[in-house]
């Protein structure tokens, strides 16, 4: 878990193509070896990190009634990890930069993310729907940050909830 930690940091603070396995080795208190054995390349150990990053499974519990509002209140209310705060958002931004990462963060997107919301989601454009549910999404948590203060006022903050709750919930509902 230390290694995958320490390459999310750094595929946060730098771009795909700027970190080595050697960086990632250092900050996890290990031998690059040991990387290597474990993850064979930087490749792999990418799609690794990603693949726990764009995890849907908790999209999909709970009432489907009531998804708009729970994934609103998710992304503008859920406590972020103090350790990664916007690491995941970050490392999924620097690496659509690079002509390495990119098709595979798409591989991974597609698998894991976009295609399984997608079946849940059913019926007319469900992809495009899903594409549009994971830009809101994200959006929206990088958002949290840009207007921590004005999105912090409550008037403000429940506004916006109920806003961003119904726009996922019409496109759940179709």
């Amino acid at each position: 878990m230390a290694i995958l930690n320490a390459a999310l940091r750094r595929f946060a603070l730098s771009s795909y193509d700027e970190v080595s396995l050697r960086q990632i080795a250092s900050d996890a208190g290990i031998d690059v070896a040991l990387v290597g054995r474990y993850f064979e390349s930087k490749d792999k150990l990418f799609a690794i990190v990603m693949n726990e990053l764009l995890n849907p499974q908790d999209l999909f519990f709970g009432d489907r009634a009531t998804f708009g509002k729970r994934q609103a209140e998710a992304a503008l209310c859920a406590e972020m990890d103090p350790n990664f705060g916007l690491a995941p958002i970050l490392a999924i931004i620097r690496s659509v930069t690079s002509p390495t990462a990119r098709p595979l963060l798409q591989k991974v997107s597609q698998e894991r993310f976009t295609r399984p919301l997608a079946e849940w989601l059913g019926g007319t454009d469900a992809e495009v729907r899903a594409h549009l549910i994971a830009g809101l999404l994200s959006g929206s948590i990088v958002n949290r940050y840009i207007a921590a203060q004005e999105l912090h006022q409550p008037v403000t903050k429940a506004r916006y909830i109920a806003r961003l709750a119904e726009a996922l919930q019409a496109l759940v509902d179709d």
